[in-house]
């Protein structure tokens, strides 16, 4: 394996289990969203990879980002529930923290929930999950 399938699979394991129980949006499958809170994931890789070690078997840092978008319907409470969700979402996956799937670590680099998004009946803040994995050559 070229140990991406590996990352994708440990953020995705973390994601699910943050988002347990939650009806969620997973890339690739069947989705109708209700009319309750629902939850979409998105697995991006951002940049080329770099060299991490000096030599021809030498790790490369891959470098990416895992989106979590949490949408909530319009109501009389405003934008503090969706805004809460996401803060929740962007705790389990900080700064420091690394998951691991078929022996390939991945390091979270950053997390926050950004701001919220009026969009037709749905208020929207996307949570961005930063990351770096070193993947043999």
């Amino acid at each position: 394996m070229s140990g991406t399938m590996e990352v994708q699979g440990a953020l995705y394991q973390q994601a699910a289990t943050a988002l347990a129980g939650k009806s969620v949006a997973w890339p690739g499958k069947s989705f109708t969203p209700g009319s309750t809170a629902w939850y979409r994931v998105s697995f991006v890789t951002t940049e080329q990879p770099a060299a991490a070690e000096v030599g021809v078997n030498g790790r490369n840092r891959h470098t990416g980002m895992l989106q979590i978008d949490v949408f909530y319907p319009k109501s009389n409470q405003g934008e503090g529930p969706v805004r809460q969700e996401g803060e929740r979402i962007a705790a389990t996956m900080k700064r420091g923290d690394v998951f691991t799937s078929g022996g390939q670590n991945v390091r979270i680099t950053s997390s926050a929930a950004s701001r919220c998004f009026e969009e037709e009946e749905w208020l929207h803040v996307p949570v961005k999950i930063w990351w770096r994995a070193d993947i043999e050559n």
